[in-house]
């Protein structure tokens, strides 16, 4: 059975921290992969990231492909209590991103990162602060899901 959630990843810290993930994300995708996706780049490559920062897969499904699993966009980056965010947009099936998030966030350890999910599936809805390695996360109450779907 799989799964499909959307994500939004807000990513805190030094601007330069911050501009240097935003560069090291970003893949511009090859020209036979931009005529199948109709785009140029991918805004949050997890694949271009994993592999700038030689990190081995957290899971045993790998890491999602950038033109097959899934689709992102970035907001431009703004200042946030004298820090810098960006914010990013992913969809993705069959991955919880917070995991993928948690090698990466060693890598980056002057940011830190904040994933807000939602099963597209089944409406549930998690959000998880990671940062240097370590993740916590919570899950909002059926309830709450419910109140937030019918806004």
């Amino acid at each position: 059975m799989s799964y499909v959630c959307f994500n939004q990843i807000a990513v805190t810290g030094p601007r330069p921290k911050v501009l240097r993930l935003r560069a090291d994300a970003r893949r511009r995708l090859p020209s036979s992969l931009r005529k199948w996706t109709d785009r140029a780049s991918v805004a949050f490559s997890l694949e271009r990231l994993f592999q700038k920062n030689s990190l081995p897969a957290p899971s045993s499904n790998g890491i999602p492909f950038d033109a097959w699993h899934y689709f992102t966009w970035a907001e431009p980056v703004a200042e946030w209590h004298g820090y810098a965010q960006i914010v990013y947009g992913l969809e993705v099936k069959n991955y919880e991103v917070y995991e993928l998030l948690t090698p990466l966030s060693r890598a980056y350890a002057d940011l830190c990162f904040v994933d807000s999910q939602i099963s597209l599936d089944s409406g549930e809805i998690m959000a998880a602060y990671i940062a240097r390695g370590r993740c916590s996360k919570w899950i909002l109450s059926e309830e709450r899901c419910d109140e937030i779907g019918r806004a």
